[in-house]
């Protein structure tokens, strides 16, 4: 009962019964095993890292701030705009020596008072001038780091600029230029520099927020600058950077794998990345895979021995509809070498076997009924084509022609007769419908004759090809189209000179044939909207799409017409596959 009613249940429910099975048995292990359990942990750890990362950049922050708060502090104290001023304006010794002492002891009570905020050192410069609260952290700073900074607070034309520079790898620095606030002159007194140990910050901002164990932090400051742990060279963090193309991703740095989480400090939009140890989820991860790949193997055999029984139950019936065609084929159908009867089956390959049959019986009547009809209808055809024209006799006609023009001294008459006779011979030929370019051009040429004289001085052409491309076969009759289409255009609708260049050269394995022409454009997508039917061929047109198709069919898709403008002209170029007459 069950057999016949699978075997008579449409081929496609057969199909989807078939792999139903399967598609059920691989989704639910996949997304139970791999996917629930890794994107589930990944988004729970992405989620716990974030949110202490956002508590630990924000407290970072908050440092910062309150480093600016103290510069403020600085920059409006009456110790140090008197003291600037005195060493700006004032040339006694005793004053400024008194200022700069003033200046000094400001600075180091300032940097007592907030050991604990991360300040190496704080520093003052006036032109020449120079005074810090702490000389042996700063003059660990090369001078060319102190130029960079004082240049960079001198840019920040009175505000606070934070910056960095790669030969002090473990600071950043505040920078200001300090003005003048009596009677709001606003002249420039000199600058100011904080330096903020980096690392002090990062661990202080870290260490109470982040709780995993073994967790490595990098900020990024000016795009260039990188702090944090030491524990990963710069090539290392260029790599992690690189490749934290989303807000979390594993990452595989020197054989260990890390789960990397990246944000902003506020404010500063300064990026961070926290890095965690992700070997052992990987491991695990891979155990399942592995559990995983031995159950699919298994679902895979037993699919297997399913199909294949299911596969040969198919292969009977359809081995015996292809030995039904292949005797038809020969003309050799047997009904008693086929004796299963499906007249009686109403699925997909009953239907096939009824159909074949019936179109068999079908075909053989039609066959018997019009096979002597076609045969006399063939004949018929036949002495259509012996009566008509012999193209012979025009060709003598016009010979003639030619003689006599040449005995009145019409030599023009001559030559355009020559050339016509000529183009005669190669479009009512029909022995050759592949032509050499040597032929094609010697074709275009003797048109150019005719059309010379027609337009006179109007009308300039060249034609050049490569001597080595000669005998390369083309499909005939593809380039004097192209050329009557640019005298049509360049000429006919216009009463400027026109020139027209003819070129073939090779490219690797690909012949391309150049027309251009001046005094007219082609429009954009022409060939493209020609053959989709935006645009109907008529005339020219059709001659484009005709072209087109004849080369494509002969050599394929990748070859036939490109159109388009360039320096004032139209340019058609043609592309064919290098193959030699044989």
């Amino acid at each position: 009962m069950i057999k016949n009613i699978f075997r008579n249940m449409p081929l496609k429910q057969k199909i989807l019964s078939m792999f139903f099975v399967i598609l059920i048995s691989i989704t639910i292990v996949a997304v139970l095993a791999i996917s629930f359990l890794g994107y589930s942990y990944s988004e729970f750890l992405y989620e716990s890292v974030a949110v202490q990362l956002s508590y630990s950049a924000a407290e970072f922050a908050d440092n910062l701030s309150e480093i600016e708060t103290v510069e403020e502090m600085i920059y409006s104290s009456n110790t140090v705009q008197n003291g600037l001023r005195v060493m700006t304006y004032l040339d006694d010794n005793i004053m400024r020596s008194a200022a700069n002492d003033s200046l000094r002891n400001s600075l180091i009570n300032l940097e007592y008072n907030l050991s604990d905020s991360g300040i190496k050192y704080t520093a003052l410069y006036c032109g020449d001038f120079v005074v810090s609260g702490n000389s042996y952290e700063m003059n660990k700073d090369s001078q060319e780091v102190l130029n960079y900074l004082r240049e960079k607070a001198a840019e920040g034309e009175g505000g606070i600029v934070w910056t960095a520079h790669p030969k002090s790898p473990d600071k950043i620095y505040l920078v200001r230029q300090i003005r003048n606030a009596y009677n709001l002159s606003l002249e420039s007194l000199g600058e100011e520099i904080i330096c903020v140990d980096v690392e002090y910050l990062l661990e202080k901002s870290t260490k109470t927020a982040v709780d995993f164990e073994n967790s490595y932090f990098f900020l990024f400051v000016d795009n260039k600058n990188v702090y944090g742990t030491k524990e990963f060279s710069l090539e290392q963090i260029t790599h992690i950077e690189n490749n934290l193309t989303e807000q979390y991703k594993v990452i595989m740095v020197d054989g260990n794998y890390y789960f990397a989480v990246g944000g902003v400090v506020p404010s500063h939009q300064w990026e961070y990345i926290c890095l965690l140890p992700y070997n052992s989820m990987v491991f695990t991860q891979m155990g399942i895979q592995n559990i995983f790949i031995v159950f699919l193997l298994i679902c895979v055999v037993l699919a297997w021995i399913f199909v294949a029984k299911f596969t040969n139950s198919l292969d009977k019936h359809i081995h015996v509809l292809v030995q039904k065609m292949k005797a038809m084929g020969k003309n050799t159908p047997k009904e008693d070498d086929f004796i299963y009867d499906y007249k009686t089956r109403n699925d997909e390959i009953g239907i096939l076997h009824q159909q074949f049959d019936l179109m068999v019986k079908q075909l053989k009547e039609l066959i018997d009924k019009n096979y002597v009809n076609e045969i006399l209808k063939k004949e018929a055809q036949l002495k259509a084509l012996e009566n008509q024209i012999n193209p012979h006799f025009l060709y003598n006609t016009l010979e003639s022609v030619n003689w006599r023009a040449k005995a009145m001294g019409a030599k023009d008459i001559s030559a355009m007769v020559e050339s016509l006779a000529v183009m005669l011979r190669a479009t009512l030929s029909k022995s050759d419908t592949v032509f050499t370019l040597k032929k094609e051009l010697h074709l275009v040429e003797n048109y150019m004759i005719i059309q010379k004289y027609r337009f006179d001085d109007r009308l300039q052409y060249d034609i050049s090809a490569e001597p080595e491309l000669y005998d390369i076969e083309i499909p005939k009759l593809i380039i004097q189209p192209l050329v009557e289409n640019a005298i049509h255009y360049g000429l006919e609708e216009n009463t400027e000179e026109c020139m027209i260049h003819i070129k073939a050269e090779k490219a690797e394995n690909t012949v391309k044939i150049s027309v251009s022409n001046t005094g007219s454009f082609f429009d954009e997508d022409l060939m493209e909207r020609l053959q989709n039917g935006e645009i109907s061929p008529k005339g020219h047109g059709i001659g484009l799409v005709n072209i087109q198709k004849r080369i494509q069919m002969s050599f394929g898709n990748q070859y036939g017409i490109t159109l388009y403008n360039q320096d004032d002209e139209a340019v058609a170029v043609i592309s064919l596959p290098v193959k030699k007459e044989v």
